[in-house]
C-alpha cells in the first residue's frame, strides 16, 4: 500500500475498500472490492450514487453509501443487474459509519460467490453478475 488514507485492505486479506468521496485516484476506484460513499446524501441521491458506482466499476462487488437520515444504501450484482438495498438508520451504528456493515456484507457476498479456480472467481461474482468483471476475492 502507498499509505493512501482513503483506501484500506488488499494485501492482508481484507477487501480493498476505497472512499468515493475521498481524494483516491481513478486507479484506486478501478481496483476496489468495495466502494464507500462516506459523505451522507439524501436517500434518492444515495441510491443513484450506489448504483452508478457499481456500474462504472464492474470489478467492484459492493458499494455502500451513507444517507443523511443515518442509514445507508448498498448496491451489488444480482442476476446481471445492480441490486440496490436500503438499510435503516438503526443498522448503521453511530461512530462506526458504514465500515462494519460494508465488511459484513462483503464477507457474505464472498461466501455466496461461485466456485473459485485459484484466486479468481470462475464465474460471475454473484449469480448473473457480469462475467467479465474480473473480481478477485482477497
Amino acid at each position: 500500500m502507498t499509505g493512501d488514507p482513503t483506501a484500506n485492505g488488499g494485501e492482508d486479506g481484507r477487501p480493498l475498500c476505497v472512499d468515493l468521496d475521498g481524494p483516491a485516484g481513478e486507479s484506486w476506484r478501478q481496483c476496489a472490492d468495495v466502494l464507500r460513499g462516506g459523505r451522507p446524501r439524501p436517500a434518492r441521491e444515495a441510491a443513484r450514487v450506489a448504483r452508478q458506482a457499481l456500474v462504472r466499476y464492474p470489478g467492484c462487488l459492493l458499494t455502500v453509501v451513507s444517507r443523511t437520515d443515518g442509514g445507508c444504501t448498498t448496491a451489488s450484482w444480482l442476476d446481471g443487474r445492480p441490486s440496490v438495498r436500503v438499510y435503516a438508520p438503526g443498522r448503521v451504528r453511530p461512530g462506526r459509519g458504514t465500515a462494519r456493515l460494508a465488511a459484513e456484507l462483503y464477507a457474505r457476498l464472498i461466501d455466496e460467490a461461485p466456485e473459485r479456480s485459484g484466486d479468481r472467481v470462475s464465474g460471475p461474482p454473484l449469480p448473473g453478475g457480469p462475467p467479465d468483471a474480473g473480481h478477485r476475492p482477497r
